[in-house]
């Protein structure tokens, strides 16, 4: 780290002299050496991992060793597991870690339900031919109405 202070050519040095070393692998040293990187985290690229890395120095250094609560649904019930980082699937890893940090039990319910509510739209067969706006019927597409169906949009008109 101070080598790459007072030479800003000795990245380039490094990699002539020791051609197994990469660039990559100089800046991570010196993101450790400035206290950017735990060390701790060098070596794994899990979800976990690579999610908690975004996260200032302190919280890597906490959560690094200490189980994260995740949030499950278990027989339809909600269920508080403590879960280790590199156990974290690509999924709960987004769950459990916002950009600014980790997401609190209520953070990640409403991260979930806003997932869910984004992912349960209807498919486009479900939505309906027509819509309804004031005293208009809308047709999205060519359509046959029966009686009953003609009656109820009837009924629903203002």
């Amino acid at each position: 780290m101070e080598l790459l202070d007072e030479d800003p050519d000795a990245m380039n040095e490094i990699c002539n002299q020791f051609p197994f070393i990469t660039r990559d692998i100089i800046v991570r040293f010196e993101q450790i050496g400035r206290k950017q990187i735990s060390p701790k985290l060098l070596l794994s690229d899990t979800p976990g991992t690579r999610r908690l890395l975004n996260l200032p120095f302190s919280a890597q250094e906490k959560y690094a060793d200490e189980p994260l609560e995740l949030l499950v649904s278990n027989n339809g019930k909600a269920q508080t597991l403590l879960v280790g980082l590199n156990s974290l699937t690509a999924a709960q890893a987004a769950q459990v870690f916002s950009a600014n940090g980790v997401r609190s039990i209520a953070e990640q319910r409403s991260y979930l339900f806003d997932k869910q509510e984004k992912t349960t739209f209807p498919a486009l067969s479900e939505i309906s031919p027509y819509k309804i706006k004031g005293a208009t019927v809308q047709f999205r597409e060519a359509c046959t109405l029966n009686a009953k169906e003609l009656t109820d949009i009837l009924a629903r008109l203002n």
